[in-house]
């Protein structure tokens, strides 16, 4: 009876054994079929993660053209704060008409202060980059401050007028800015409404 219950005994736990063995072959091979998808997810977040800076990269580079376009357009012009500033040239005979255009593209009303009565310049260079004309040059200008009012849609508009055009110098270069001190009580970073534009006579 001792010699049964021995062999019983042993039995049992070569049983436990063999068991333990089949559960952790099992786990293993759980893991082992986790691991493909493991990789597979993260190759999917990386393809995502590359898409997402080509087209980063793609709208970038459509706003770059998109400026460039701007900026080599014949019809130029700037926005600042809710102002369009724009410049139109016309020819009359042997004289240049240069017309400067602000106009008021917001909903809120524009104050526009100049320190004097120096509201803006006109420079034309010819095309050895010589100064030919200077609007401000032996000019005398109030020093008193002068205040405008732009309404929404409303338009300020400045002409000046060169009356000594050679048509036989062409092209010329024409550099303009509006002088303005302050915009609604505050102080303009830099100068922001300055172009310059290309013209070649008609003749």
């Amino acid at each position: 009876m001792i010699k049964i219950k021995g062999l019983l005994s042993l039995l049992i736990i070569i049983m436990l054994v063999s068991a333990c063995g089949q559960s952790n072959s099992n786990t293993n091979g759980d893991s082992l079929d986790n691991s493909p998808n493991q990789g597979n997810e993260s190759e999917s977040v990386d393809n995502d993660t590359n898409g997402n800076n080509d087209q980063g990269s793609s709208n970038e580079a459509s706003e770059k053209e998109s400026s460039d376009k701007n900026e080599e357009g014949e019809d130029q012009m700037i926005l600042e704060s809710d102002l369009e500033y724009s410049v139109q040239l016309h020819e009359d005979g042997s004289s240049l008409i240069v017309q400067m255009k602000l106009v008021n593209v917001g909903e809120q009303t524009k104050r526009l202060e100049f320190s004097s009565g120096h509201q803006f310049d006109v420079v034309i260079r010819d095309d050895h980059g010589e100064i030919i004309y200077d609007f401000a040059e032996d000019r005398v200008f109030t020093q008193a401050f002068i205040t405008e009012e732009l309404a929404p849609g409303e338009e300020l508009i400045f002409e000046d007028t060169w009356t000594d055009m050679d048509p036989s110098v062409s092209p010329l270069q024409i550099s303009t800015k509006l002088n303005i001190y302050q915009l609604d009580g505050q102080s303009l970073p830099g100068e922001p409404f300055q172009l310059e534009k290309t013209w070649s006579s008609e003749e």
